[in-house]
């Protein structure tokens, strides 16, 4: 008579659906890294289905992850040939697919929705397409309706979204501000980087695209009446689009400037030169549902934030942590700059407190406590069924 007792349950499995090695979206692979480490700690099995599987196969060995696998399968072949317990997903295309999959062929496990922003507002304000709103909106929901557990950036978005009777009641829904499993090092070579003497300041940084969207124009604005009340305010620009940068500042008269380019692992080095750093946003629901990574690419770096009240995640944050938060219609520029100045003069101080707080406040680990007990339980409840 066979020992049952003795026979070992096969480990839940976890199929993270989407492509996590997109260079151009470095926070979404690190993100499903740091999601499939917490599964491996609730002893189940990952599994990654991606196009090119050996940045990720490196990944594994770089941070000594076992118990993960790459497989270049689709979707539903992953579904078919894993039989997952979870699948996490990240896009609004890929709960539709899953929902048509479960209507046409039942098939149906558990889905965890990392729902990063308002996806049909955003692309309206790119494309200004109502249609292509209304089918992003019928998208949405069916990511929705599949979904089990969604997580959310931020309060707000949570609130926009039950506001606007967008979600379904049956969910669990978890609020997970974006996060960083590690502070950036220390470099003493940024101002090198820049070209730059060491006691150049007080600098000004803006670090990301110059879309209208992103207020760029409004950051060059910020500037110059800045360096018309001091000539010696010197602003550092790090973006892709370097050309578009130079002709922008030639546009609007300001000579002191200087632009830079890098790989989004060597952004750190740039970033620590600036005294302050500009992220500025317009109002609107996007905006106050966002909650920007490159808030955390400044304060992890040391950087206080000069920022608006669009972005409502934040700018309590930033206050917090010597950031300041300013209606661009109504600026005392005298005030600004000499708030400026304060912070470069105690720039040593002000870094150490940030990376503090950033560590006490906004590592993975912290934000993710929640998300961890939803997994554990959803893993819990599965296997109590099988």
């Amino acid at each position: 008579m066979p020992n049952v007792e003795s026979e070992i349950a096969p480990k839940p499995v976890v199929v993270f659906l989407e492509d996590v090695t997109i260079l151009d979206r470095p926070y979404l692979h690190r993100f499903f890294i740091a999601q499939a480490k917490e599964f491996l700690s609730l002893n189940a099995k990952v599994i990654f289905c991606t196009k090119d599987c050996t940045p990720l196969l490196q990944k594994f060995l770089d941070d000594h992850i076992t118990g993960a696998f790459a497989d270049r399968n689709s979707g539903r072949n992953s579904i078919k040939k894993y039989n997952p317990t979870i699948l996490f997903i990240s896009s609004v295309i890929t709960g539709a697919k899953l929902y048509l999959l479960h209507v046409f062929f039942r098939k149906k496990a558990n889905i965890v929705f990392w729902y990063q922003g308002l996806i049909p507002e955003e692309s309206f304000l790119r494309r200004n397409s109502n249609l292509r709103r209304c089918i992003l909106l019928l998208l949405e929901h069916l990511g929705l309706e599949i979904s089990d557990i969604v997580l959310l950036p931020t309060q707000s978005m949570l609130d926009y979204l039950k506001d606007a009777n967008r979600l379904p009641q049956k969910n669990k829904y978890i609020v997970i501000p974006n996060a960083i499993s590690a502070l950036p090092p220390l470099t003493s070579e940024s101002k090198k980087l820049w070209a730059i003497e060491s006691n150049t300041s007080p600098t000004i940084g803006y670090c990301g695209g110059l879309s209208r969207w992103q207020c760029f124009p409004a950051a060059l604005h910020f500037v110059k009446k800045l360096q018309e009340l001091d000539p010696n305010v010197l602003f550092l620009i790090l973006t892709f689009d370097s050309q578009k940068a130079l002709d922008m500042l030639s546009e609007n008269g300001i000579s002191n400037a200087v632009v830079r380019s890098t790989t989004p692992d060597q952004v750190y080095k740039y970033v620590q030169a600036f005294d302050v750093g500009i992220l500025f946003r317009e109002e609107g629901p996007v905006n106050a549902a966002a909650f920007p990574l490159k808030y955390l690419d400044y304060i992890s770096n040391g950087v206080p934030v000069l920022t608006t009240h669009a972005l409502k995640a934040i700018f309590d944050d930033a206050k917090a942590t010597h950031g300041c938060v300013l209606n661009l219609d109504d600026i005392d520029y005298s005030s600004v700059l000499s708030y400026i100045k304060d912070i470069a003069s105690d720039k040593t101080l002000i870094t150490k407190s940030l990376r503090q707080h950033c560590a006490d406040r906004w590592m993975f680990h912290y934000v993710n406590r929640q998300a961890k007990r939803a997994f554990k339980e959803l893993l819990q409840k599965t296997s109590a069924n099988v």
